[in-house]
């Protein structure tokens, strides 16, 4: 496991790309993210208020692994700056239930909304 840097976002674009998705523009992406080589990546969007936001997790579409390990990098780095609550949204089912496992509760609404107390 790294931390991001500017030359990880041609293989985000490559891989939105082969998920069939749009990835987002290089200049909306927060300074702390996670790859894990070859993987998946993902980002720490930090607020003024006690949470952060997890988002933009992606994998490699030709592994199934990785995404927990990023999500816990992002989470235990959001707990060390002193946040209290990591929030992440996601409309992908097999998502939500792998973030339960790591502690995450859903939210009601037509997005799923996860959220995991960190203190």
């Amino acid at each position: 496991m790294r931390r991001y840097i500017d030359k990880d976002y041609a293989t985000l674009v490559r891989w939105h790309k082969k998920w069939g998705q749009v990835a987002p523009d290089k200049a909306h992406l927060p300074e702390i993210g996670y790859v894990l080589e070859g993987k998946a990546m993902g980002f720490l969007y930090q607020t003024d208020g006690t949470f952060a936001f997890v988002e933009e997790i992606i994998r490699n579409p030709d592994t199934k692994e990785g995404v927990s390990e990023v999500i816990e990098a992002l989470t235990s780095t959001a707990r060390e700056l002193g946040f209290s609550l990591v929030i992440g949204f996601t409309k992908v089912k097999k998502m939500t239930e792998r973030v339960e496992t790591l502690g995450f509760m859903q939210l009601p609404g037509d997005y799923t909304g996860v959220v995991r107390r960190i203190r």
